[in-house]
């Protein structure tokens, strides 16, 4: 539901990319958050010193100081234990050690001096989303503290938790999860309404290409005006613009062992400063059939070599092709659920979506009616969509579109369970409590969870149908148990407290509802106000909200209320 703003604090949405964050804002428009004014914030932390990080775009000179203490490409780390392949497989080519902490994998430093520093995905994360807060707040002039955070559509239990750990611990106290791809379309939506008339209710059906640097989504949705039905997502969470980049990277290694007899494998300088020759190298070839890469004083001697756009899709085949079985498995997915899908636009988002391969070999050929769709930036699409939904949470944009977060487990507090999808709801606005929603959870022999939210009392319902619910391991229910088990004092400590913060909150609702516009009606306002603004920190427990009640009902009866 809308959230109350108060208005020396502002909400934002933010793409925490793998190789890129992209953070903006809703007033009256879409405006993006800059970063040494530029709109994209590199996902780069260089650690000057232990105790010294430096976010964003780094320089040669720090580079060549500090090429043993850089981290990048956090977010394929965040949530993985070190011992699962993937780790040891993402870290190719990248110029930092990775290392075992408590189980899961690590950022091994070495300075200078030979002092050791690990830093966790979890702790890059912060530093980053605590910069794009800094920079908010600088440009806004006012205190960040509301955010919606985007996530790939396959982000697990783990991960999410995490990153939703890194955005509260950077100094955001409210902080929503959002999939990229939803977000995608939610930008699009309000940017271009999808090329129907504004009052229309079409259904339309949608495609979400999404290759970022260092995951890939497809996700199929039905949009009718605000309402977004999820069909299908698949994806996979180790393939990305880097792994193009990779490609890229051991071809030119390779030739440079060759032809000069030096492995830029020894050098963190020389695997870094090629690395991001390779980024750079692909985007022109996106727009021109060659391109060169050209690295002075490199090997030792200067590196010259020019690539086709020919050879560069014969190296990335294999990559290619992943896609196109994403796709096909997206299909698959949402013809079970509308068995005359038709998909009418197919959207392009993060940067290498647009390799014109994609567009030419994959996408056309697959989607021949459909309209490719890349008017909205395809590297500030997904923050405008968390933006927009953000602006909505706190009351910035209207808007009656409402997220159900659909979770499983033991624990008493909802967001301490697990996570299985979430459903869109359109709601009108009413007085509080005259709207009711009934949610249902039903679950056929094939494991198939349908999950049905009614709105009360117009009877206006959403379905949604989520085929994966049921594959959660037999580790992660036994998990999920443990930790209810263990957490059961602390969970019942935060349900009273809840529950104690509705009732007053309740209080203060229907008590407002009830003054007059005199003076007595005033002076219960500024007590109602005053009640409002101390409970609004979280930390309070229930017996703190259950005395504030008592005193405001005091100081309430003192005025004859």
């Amino acid at each position: 539901m809308t959230k109350t703003n108060p208005k020396n604090e502002q909400a934002i949405g933010i793409d925490l990319g793998t190789t890129n964050c992209c953070a903006a804002y809703y007033s009256k428009k879409l405006v993006n958050i800059e970063h040494d004014s530029v709109r994209l914030l590199p996902s780069i932390i260089l650690y000057t010193s232990p105790s010294t990080p430096l976010v964003g775009e780094v320089n040669p000179e720090q580079l060549l100081e500090n090429e043993n203490t850089i981290i990048t490409n956090t977010k394929r780390f965040i949530g993985l234990k070190f011992t699962d392949p993937k780790v040891k497989e993402n870290a190719q080519n990248l110029p930092f050690e990775l290392t075992d902490h408590q189980g899961g994998a690590a950022f091994k430093l070495t300075f200078r001096n030979n002092e050791i520093k690990i830093v966790t995905p979890i702790e890059a994360a912060v530093h980053l989303l605590t910069q794009i807060k800094k920079n908010a707040e600088a440009q806004l002039k006012a205190s960040v503290t509301q955010a919606v955070v985007t996530i790939p559509a396959h982000f697990n239990y783990q991960q999410r938790e995490e990153t939703k750990l890194a955005a509260t611990t950077a100094g955001f106290k409210d902080v929503h999860l959002l999939t990229e791809p939803v977000a995608a379309a939610i930008a699009y939506n309000y940017e271009t309404d999808f090329g129907e008339p504004k009052d229309t209710k079409m259904e339309t059906n949608i495609l979400v290409f999404d290759l970022g640097g260092g995951t890939f989504d497809v996700s199929i949705l039905s949009v009718v005006d605000e309402d977004y039905t999820v069909l299908s997502e698949e994806g996979n969470m180790h393939l990305g613009g880097l792994d193009f980049d990779n490609r890229l990277f051991n071809h030119f290694k390779n030739d440079i062992i060759k032809n000069h007899e030096f492995d830029v494998s020894v050098s963190p300088t020389a695997k870094w400063r090629l690395h991001k020759a390779c980024e750079e190298l692909k985007k022109r070839l996106s727009i021109s059939e060659t391109a060169s890469i050209s690295l002075k004083s490199f090997s030792p001697t200067d590196y010259t070599l020019t690539i086709t756009r020919r050879d560069f899709e014969i190296l990335c085949r294999d990559l290619f092709e992943e896609t196109r079985t994403t796709i096909t498995n997206a299909i698959t997915q949402a013809k079970l659920k509308n068995s005359n899908l038709n998909i009418t636009r197919v959207i392009l988002v993060g940067g290498s979506s647009l390799i014109p391969y994609f567009t030419n070999e994959i996408l056309r050929p697959m989607f021949p009616q459909s309209k490719i769709c890349k008017d909205v930036s395809t590297e500030a699409a997904v923050a405008y969509g968390a933006a927009l939904r953000a602006a909505t949470y706190y009351g910035n944009l209207s808007g009656n579109l409402r997220q159900i977060n659909l979770r499983d487990g033991e624990r008493d507090i909802a967001s301490r369970n697990f996570f299985l999808g979430i459903l869109f709801l359109k709601i009108e606005p009413k007085p509080r409590g005259e709207v009711t929603v009934d949610v249902t959870f039903s679950i056929n022999d094939e494991g198939i969870l349908t999950v049905k939210a009614q709105i009360l009392p117009s009877g206006a319902s959403k379905k949604i149908r989520l085929e994966g619910a049921s594959q959660i391991s037999e580790e992660e229910i036994q998990r999920l148990k443990d930790e209810a088990l263990q957490a059961a004092a602390e969970d019942e400590k935060s349900k009273q407290s809840a529950e104690a913060r509705t009732k007053l909150e309740d209080f203060i609702y229907k008590k407002r509802r009830t003054l007059k516009d005199d003076k007595e009606g005033k002076a219960a306002n500024d007590i109602l106000k005053a009640s409002e603004d101390k409970i609004k920190t979280n930390t309070l427990m229930a017996n703190d909200l259950e005395k504030e009640l008592e005193n405001l009902t005091l100081d309430l009866a003192s005025l004859g209320l």
